[in-house]
């Protein structure tokens, strides 16, 4: 199983990318993961995860051992779509 350090490795090299773009674009200190990466430190903060997986398009939770890679699509309704479900239901019940 890969520590989280390579995980990330491994998504940056898929994306065409390094660790340090990535940081840069992302929002997130080189050094953090630097640090992760040595052992100086155990812990990468909830603020810095969320960045790095936005930038990568995973969930945080894929980042963190869980199956989904994918981050779960926004539910995308169209309004128009379902006002029309909704009052020719209504029409029925009333008509």
């Amino acid at each position: 199983m890969l520590s989280l350090y390579e995980k990330i490795d491994s998504l940056c090299k898929q994306k065409g990318t390094n660790i340090t773009k990535m940081c840069k674009e992302a929002g997130v200190s080189r050094s953090i993961l630097s640090d992760y990466k040595a052992g100086r430190t155990k812990d990468i903060t909830t603020d810095s995860l969320k960045k790095i997986a936005t930038y990568l398009n995973i969930s945080t939770d894929y980042l963190l051992g869980n199956d989904q890679k994918e981050k779960p699509a926004q539910a995308q309704t169209n309004t128009s779509e379902l006002d029309q479900a909704f009052f020719q239901s209504y029409e029925k019940c009333t008509g």
